[in-house]
């Protein structure tokens, strides 16, 4: 799991396509969700980004209802993750597991239909991965192991929910300090006023 991270998110060309896409997702979410709106719940809309990031460079997901539909169903797992394992109708444990089986179906979906783009376009994917789908996918492919959907699903999930709350909760304590500390907020607004134009990374 830790080779597959760092082969997507770690080498430079890698680094240098994602960052692109990241600042873009932002750039979008900031415009939707934030500027002209009386009120910012910051924590819960940084949820929101990362979730959004994470369906993006781990599914290439970009749809704006798959993603709404992906982020209802994670939202609904996360919140009976910590409730009292009761699993009758109505409880927050029932609706987790619903939920589970509801996102990993989906999940599955994406990877059926990419797994036949990637086999139907081979000679293509083998030099290159968009995603770390696709990458989970060809390393079975190399490795002449069989595809499993199930499998990959279940994969994909974990990455999400690792990648999840420390990353939002990071986001969020980021937002409180520089609201806290107005000297260090306007040496980070000008900072990234005067690389705005400067940096040249690969828009999404």
């Amino acid at each position: 799991m830790r080779k597959n991270v760092s082969t997507l998110f770690n080498q430079l060309d890698a680094m240098q396509k994602n960052v692109g896409i990241i600042d873009s997702i932002a750039r979008k979410h900031l415009q939707t969700h934030w500027i002209d709106c009386k009120e910012v719940v910051a924590h819960s809309l940084a949820k929101k980004y990362t979730l959004t990031i994470s369906f993006r460079l781990m599914l290439n997901v970009q749809d704006s209802a798959t993603v709404e539909e992906l982020e209802k169903l994670f939202n609904c797992i996360m919140s009976g993750m910590f409730a009292l394992p009761i699993n009758i109708p109505g409880t927050k444990f029932n609706r987790a597991i619903k939920a589970s089986r509801g996102i990993r179906k989906k999940i599955e979906e994406i990877v059926r239909k990419r797994k036949i783009e990637i086999l139907e376009n081979i000679d293509k994917s083998l030099d290159s991965s968009k995603d770390l789908l696709s990458l989970l996918i060809l390393e079975k492919i190399k490795e002449n192991e069989e595809v499993i959907e199930s499998e990959i699903a279940n994969m994909i999930l974990v990455y999400i929910v690792a990648a999840y709350d420390s990353t939002s909760t990071t986001i969020a304590s980021t937002v409180k300090y520089l609201a806290e500390l107005p000297q260090v907020y306007e040496e980070v607004r000008r900072d990234s006023k005067k690389e705005d134009t400067k940096v040249k990374f690969e828009s999404a």
